[in-house]
């Protein structure tokens, strides 16, 4: 079938890693419906979902960190209450310094030029203010940000933003690899001798 094809082209690209941060009260079933559209056209292992899995014993930093190193692309899906939505104190989880999605957020953007951050915006939510980000999320204000509407716009706007993610993991297929030069070539096309100017006639007296 063309679309098990196109699955599995996809999967073998090494590339084409996506890391999905969400918070579950915010978005958790709007995050699921993402993932179920990125996995049906990259393949599920290409996907980096729930880092509720993580393994008792295990340092919460260096899990995103390894998952992050993995991945070229960061979804960072908000939705209306991304912003605001506080713990059992009361207390803004978004200012707590050990709070998961601003871990992986965090971390991302230390990460600029090795992968791309992509804030989606779903619920037909707006980006957050510079101001009201804690500092070290600041920059996640100025990135221009893709949207996932509800239906009947959801399919239109995931077909807008996978075209998007192949165009980016094209380039990437395509960039040469660390250390290499444009003339690294197996059969390098020899260079032809300068010429030289021929010697000046003797003068006759």
């Amino acid at each position: 079938m063309a679309n098990q094809a196109l699955i599995e082209a996809a999967s073998a690209q090494p590339h084409a890693k996506i890391f999905i941060s969400y918070r579950r009260s915010d978005s958790e079933d709007v995050a699921g419906r993402i993932y179920d559209r990125l996995a049906a056209h990259f393949g599920k292992d290409a996907i980096f979902k729930d880092v509720d899995a993580i393994p008792i014993g295990v340092d919460v930093r260096d899990y995103i960190n390894d998952s992050l190193s993995q991945c070229p692309v960061v979804l960072a899906i908000i939705g209306n209450t991304w912003l605001t939505v506080t713990d059992s104190y009361g207390n803004r989880r978004l200012d707590n310094p050990v709070d998961w999605v601003r871990l992986e957020l965090e971390e991302a953007l230390r990460r600029k030029g090795q992968l791309i951050v992509v804030p989606v915006l779903v619920r037909r939510a707006t980006m957050p203010a510079p101001d009201a980000l804690p500092p070290t999320l600041v920059n996640l204000a100025y990135i221009n940000a893709a949207q996932a509407r509800p239906d009947p716009d959801f399919h239109s706007d995931m077909n807008r933003l996978i075209v998007q993610l192949e165009q980016y993991f094209g380039q990437l297929d395509s960039a040469p690899a660390p250390g290499s030069t444009a003339t690294d070539s197996p059969n390098p096309t020899p260079r032809k001798p300068a010429a030289t100017s021929a010697p000046p006639s003797p003068t006759v007296g």
